[in-house]
């Protein structure tokens, strides 16, 4: 598939995961560019300090998001943009396994026969390929909304990320149009 579509992925991520963050109720820890401190010390190859996490470069953001999630998610088999894009946007927010899961159900909710067991192989990248981008989008954004209402509602510590999270999910719509 064309790099163009990991582009346009790329940048409507870094509209939803720009900057450093440092929050203690965040799982993740310290995160730049939406790149959590383990991630980028996996990928560098030693582990790194706070202070490191604030420097590390978009090149190194976007070489760390192409490697481990868009390729990972098998994102470039999927020649919709929009599908490819929501997918690897929740994946970097939720888990490559979360999103892929919600993915496979939301091409269950249009009529397909596929497992939802959080591994896109070659049933799944056919599903996401033959269904309408705008009814998945619709369908995926649902489902990630109630994943987030559900995360909430199980650990209402997690409350202070809900208009984030829910405005994450709803803006998903937009690709819809895309």
């Amino acid at each position: 598939m064309s790099t163009d579509n990991f582009e346009f992925a790329f940048n409507y991520l870094l509209s939803n995961e720009g900057g450093f963050s440092s929050d203690p109720d965040d799982a993740g820890g310290p995160t730049r560019w939406g790149i959590t401190q383990e991630t980028a010390s996996r990928w560098v190859g030693r582990h790194l300090s706070t202070e490191e996490m604030k420097s590390l470069t978009l090149d190194q953001a976007k070489a760390i998001y192409r490697a481990w999630f868009w390729l990972l998610l098998k994102c470039d088999e999927i020649p919709d943009r929009s599908i490819a894009t929501a997918i690897f946007d929740i994946g970097v927010n939720c888990g490559m396994n979360t999103a892929s899961k919600l993915a496979q159900k939301a091409c269950q909710d249009s009529g397909y026969l596929i497992k939802a067991d959080g591994h896109i192989g070659d049933n799944t990248i056919k599903a996401l390929i033959r269904v309408d981008s705008k009814v998945f989008i619709h369908n995926f954004a649902a489902r990630v909304r109630k994943h987030y209402e559900t995360l909430i509602a199980n650990n209402p510590k997690l409350k202070k990320f809900e208009v984030g999270w829910l405005a994450r999910a709803d803006r998903l719509l937009t690709l819809a149009e895309a």
